[in-house]
């Protein structure tokens, strides 16, 4: 059966921002090993093609700590490959702009006289934009499937401190099949202490409902402008990180991360950054969205918004209005156990060998650390027991490994629940 989603363009870069922080992965990737069975991939890059001759639009591939190859899930087994569609979805669409008005837009540059009278900034949009007029345009729109409410049936036994997003989820994709109309859902935003999984989760549930997913972490935004593109007068100039995610997929229902929402900070605002998004979180103004680059209106009316904080301080009234607020209780121990033991899975695999905790106190000891420390942590403990001859990570090689990195006894808990019941303390 076709697949919702093209092979993506070859990774190459797109304009950037001025942090250059931007990752948009596609699910349409290679398959995992055959040994890795039950994890969801993530990672391939879709930027968008530049011809050779125009001028290259400069890179933004720089990773954060956020980035990550695999899902923590267990028990999973779907990719995106997976993922079949009616014919009726594969007939159903829209343009992401209009060749029409992007031609006018160049046209009326005088381009086609050269470009000896724009200045550069101006000269690499009208190239931008002959390029995208010579390409394809067509979205496709993303249907429900029973093969997608079975892989979110297996995201939510595989995460269950998700239930309540998966379910919203599972209720619009079986209203998508039953009506064989495009997935609609509300924007939502996941409220949850650190190392409940959010990030990951987002991911995985990109990959269940076979869609690309675009992460955009707040704390690598240095202003809104980023998001919604610096104009040509800018010395950055280039389209922001939305216009970025609806140019690389051939889909109309990316999945837009931002995650770490709070932390968003724009020092010309004073309140309320995240508030240049508000056009995009209601269908009938984000139909219509213009990047302050591209300044060709685009279709995002069908475009999946998936917010994930800490706490909901610091983000604006106006945005909590136009988002279902989605509570993420901690994870317990069996939960936390289940993803430190997939967190070591990965660390050996990327180092080549085959390693395992010990017993419960080390696992234990890199619980402690939260999950980002975790991951740095278990590398450095592997490649010590590895020195000493041993396959196993015992409680001593955990604490050496956060004594590394600065922790102790200093470091929390991270967002657990204890054996006794209570709340774990939060990272800090």
């Amino acid at each position: 059966m076709p697949t919702a989603i093209d092979t993506p363009p070859d990774p190459v870069n797109m304009a950037h921002s001025p942090d250059g922080r931007d990752r948009a992965r596609s699910m349409a990737a290679p398959s995992p090993p055959s040994n890795e069975k039950g994890s969801a991939l993530l990672r391939a890059s879709t930027m968008l093609p530049v011809d050779a001759g125009a001028e290259r639009i400069a890179a933004d591939a720089a990773q954060d700590d956020t980035a990550a190859t695999w899902i923590p899930l267990r028990d999973l087994d779907f990719e995106v490959d997976d993922v079949d569609q009616s014919q009726a979805a594969e007939e159903s669409g829209h343009n992401l702009m209009d060749r029409a008005v992007i031609n006018r837009e160049i046209a009326a540059s005088g381009a086609e006289d050269g470009f000896d009278h724009l200045s550069s900034g101006e000269e690499q949009r009208i190239r931008f934009l002959q390029h995208t007029a010579r390409s394809p345009l067509f979205r496709r729109s993303l249907i429900g499937t029973d093969d997608m409410l079975d892989r979110l049936r297996a995201l939510d036994a595989a995460a269950p401190n998700f239930q309540a997003v998966t379910r919203l989820v599972q209720n619009a994709v079986t209203l998508s099949k039953v009506g064989v109309a495009p997935i609609r859902l509300p924007p939502m935003l996941m409220v949850g202490a650190p190392g409940t999984g959010k990030t990951r989760y987002a991911h995985a549930l990109a990959a269940a409902i076979g869609t690309v997913s675009t992460e955009i972490t707040g704390t690598s935004l240095s202003d809104a402008a980023s998001l919604t593109g610096y104009g040509p007068a800018w010395r950055s100039a280039g389209p922001g990180r939305i216009a970025k995610a609806l140019i690389a997929t051939t889909t109309t229902a990316p999945l837009i991360i931002i995650d770490e929402c709070e932390k968003v900070r724009d020092y010309e605002r004073k309140e309320g950054p995240l508030d240049v998004l508000l056009p995009l979180l209601e269908a009938h103004t984000a139909a219509r969205f213009v990047d302050d680059y591209v300044r060709v209106p685009m279709r995002a009316d069908q475009a999946l918004w998936l917010f994930a904080c800490n706490s909901t301080d610091g983000l604006s009234p106006p945005v909590l209005n136009r988002v279902v607020t989605l509570r993420i209780p901690d994870l317990d121990p069996s939960a936390r156990d289940a993803v430190l033991d997939t967190m070591m899975a990965e660390a050996s695999r990327a180092a080549g060998v085959k390693t395992r905790f010990a017993d419960a106190a080390a696992r234990a000891g890199f619980a402690a650390l939260g999950l980002r420390r975790a991951r740095l942590a278990m590398a450095i403990a592997i490649a010590s027991a590895v020195a000493a001859g041993r396959r196993f990570i015992s409680e001593a090689d955990a604490k050496a490994a956060a004594a590394l990195l600065g922790e102790g006894e200093r470091a929390s808990r991270m967002g657990f629940i204890d054996t006794h019941g209570d709340a774990a303390g939060l990272n800090r």
